[in-house]
């Protein structure tokens, strides 16, 4: 039962025609998969938390450090050494008693990833690699469960949706081609707005998803540059059919159940690698910007 009375917490999300009562319950029916509780991951939940996502389940299996409370705005001084799920837990906690929240803080791989997917309505992938973004990709292409996607460094940041309940929606391999050279915010650098600004339209964008209001960012990406201010949209583009390796069967040759289900038992090849033609004429492409660097 909620502490606050749910029309009056919510008043000024309900008084906007394209949410109302209706949106509102929508979000507080949903459940949402964040994936990283860093720069990225903790401006995403603390406003999906604000907006009344009825459930948020949050995954890190890092702990919080000194240097992470310049931008990991989630975090607190008396957290440092904490898990960041816990950690992130309890500030949402303090910020909002009347959603559920979920704290894995463990790392997230193979049928448990895919688990965790398939109850999902939106994942957020705030990651900061590309291993674990192509399997957060492969996951929710195989359950048909929207992804959004955000990286920042530096003065810039991306941003972009996958939802893959519609046949045209294009997947990050479509956008990286199963490369990319990932730049850290430790080796780089990362301004904490621009961190900050990719995060809470992640979150928007989930929203977007959840209530149908507005259009979101399937088949386009959105660059950031920080420095001058400006937004630029990318548009999709064709590609040809290309085959995805997934990297969801472990060091034992465990094949997830669901991989086998969609590409038959005879495609699953090889112990650490599952070949599938992934996507096929569905994938559309964005093209490769910066050569497929990736800012994470």
């Amino acid at each position: 039962m909620s502490n606050f009375p749910f029309e009056e917490r919510y008043s000024r999300q309900i008084r906007l025609p394209q949410i109302g009562t209706e949106g509102q319950g929508k979000l507080a029916s949903a459940r949402v998969l964040v994936i990283g509780m860093g720069g990225l991951g903790s401006p995403a939940a603390l406003y999906l938390a604000s907006a009344g996502v009825g459930h948020l389940v949050l995954s890190d299996f890092d702990r919080v450090e000194l240097s992470n409370l310049q931008r990991q705005v989630i975090h607190r001084e008396s957290a440092i050494d904490k898990p960041k799920a816990l950690s992130a837990k309890e500030t949402i906690a303090s910020l909002n008693s009347d959603i559920n929240v979920t704290a894995i803080d463990w790392e997230l791989a193979d049928d448990e990833l895919v688990d965790q997917v398939r109850q999902a309505d939106v994942v957020l992938d705030c990651s900061d690699n590309f291993e674990t973004r192509f399997m957060i990709n492969a996951a929710c292409y195989a359950c048909r469960i929207p992804l959004v996607s955000g990286a920042a460094i530096r003065f810039d940041g991306q941003l972009t949706t996958f939802d893959f309940r519609r046949e045209a929606s294009p997947c990050y391999h479509c956008l990286f081609g199963g490369e990319g050279f990932a730049e850290t915010c430790a080796a780089e650098g990362i301004l904490s707005p621009v961190v900050g600004i990719i995060g809470v339209m992640q979150a928007l964008e989930a929203v977007k998803l959840i209530t149908g209001a507005g259009e979101t960012l399937t088949g386009k990406l959105l660059l950031f540059d920080g420095l001058t201010s400006q937004f630029q949209q990318v548009p999709e583009r064709c590609t040809e059919r290309y085959f995805i390796v997934t990297r969801l069967v472990d060091m034992t040759g465990h094949t997830p159940d669901f991989l086998t289900a969609i590409v038959g038992p005879a495609q699953v090849q090889e112990p650490l690698t599952a070949i599938t033609q992934y996507g096929g004429d569905r994938c559309q492409a964005f093209g490769i910007i910066n050569g497929g660097r990736l800012a994470v």
